[in-house]
């Protein structure tokens, strides 16, 4: 085959460092892809019923939620956090740390009683997960004084 029969550049393009790099770029993306979408990785403590697992994007979303509800906590923005720990709880719902802060926020703003099934639903997924840890006890105290004070 012939020179002239080729189209212009077509020879360049195809040893060309830029298209290799982008190639290879695409490449690395669809396995980063490939490797958070499954839901492999356990959320649950061993023994736990039911075991839920979830995905390593999940695991990003719900660390990128909890720290967007702390900051709206401390800027005083607090149905803000509590959409943002709800949603973070629905990505990695076997996270302990994120029903803690959740339950402390439900606490110190539901002052109408509003979130009530909320607050005790996640009490009682706080206290399986946890296996009654006196700490997770003492916030299912303050919930549930709380819920008898609406």
């Amino acid at each position: 085959m012939s020179d002239d029969n080729q189209a212009p550049g077509g020879r360049r393009l195809s040893f060309s460092p830029w298209l290799k790099g982008v190639f290879v770029l695409f490449l690395c993306c669809f396995i980063g892809v490939a490797l958070t979408m499954p839901k492999v990785w356990k959320s649950t403590p061993d023994g736990f019923s039911p075991e839920i697992k979830i995905s390593l994007f999940d695991r990003f979303r719900a660390w990128s939620l909890d720290q967007f509800a702390m900051e709206a906590k401390e800027d005083g923005r607090d149905e803000s956090a509590l959409q943002a720990w709800r949603e973070a709880i629905a990505n990695h719902p076997g996270e302990i740390g994120l029903r803690r802060g959740y339950s402390e926020l439900l606490v110190d703003v539901d002052r109408d009683g509003r979130h009530e099934r909320a607050a005790v639903e996640n009490t009682y997924w706080l206290l399986r997960l946890s296996r009654t840890n006196v700490v997770d006890m003492k916030c299912t105290e303050n919930v549930g004084h709380k819920i008898l004070c609406w």
